[in-house]
């Protein structure tokens, strides 16, 4: 379970930072319930992917909603792809080295 406060106010930083955290997590195969406002980076992230463990609702009743979906097939299918994409090791190295290559480049 990955959380964060309501009031953004409270931890600024949530604004842009991305909790590495989470993509270990998916790396490892571990489902993450995320609560976490709309407005900070990890919520913009869940909304944008529709991560299916995601709510900016800090409820008993929206949690217990999100710990028996984390038990689906469908739960294990999205963390297995953002494992195998999105948070795939090899994938970023490798476009962060043709990043790098492309920069090279441009100064010679």
């Amino acid at each position: 379970v990955i959380t964060y406060p309501e009031d953004i106010s409270e931890m600024p930083w949530i604004k842009s930072c991305f909790p590495s955290k989470f993509i270990q997590y998916c790396q490892l195969e571990i489902p993450t319930i995320i609560i976490a406002p709309i407005d900070s980076a990890i919520g913009k992230w869940c909304k944008k992917n529709n991560w299916i463990l995601y709510s900016q609702t800090y409820t008993l009743a929206s949690f217990n909603k999100l710990l028996i979906k984390a038990n689906t097939i469908e739960v294990a299918q999205q963390v297995e792809y953002f494992k195998t994409n999105d948070f795939n090791v090899l994938k970023i190295h490798e476009k962060f080295k043709y990043e790098l290559e492309k920069v090279k480049s441009c100064h010679y």
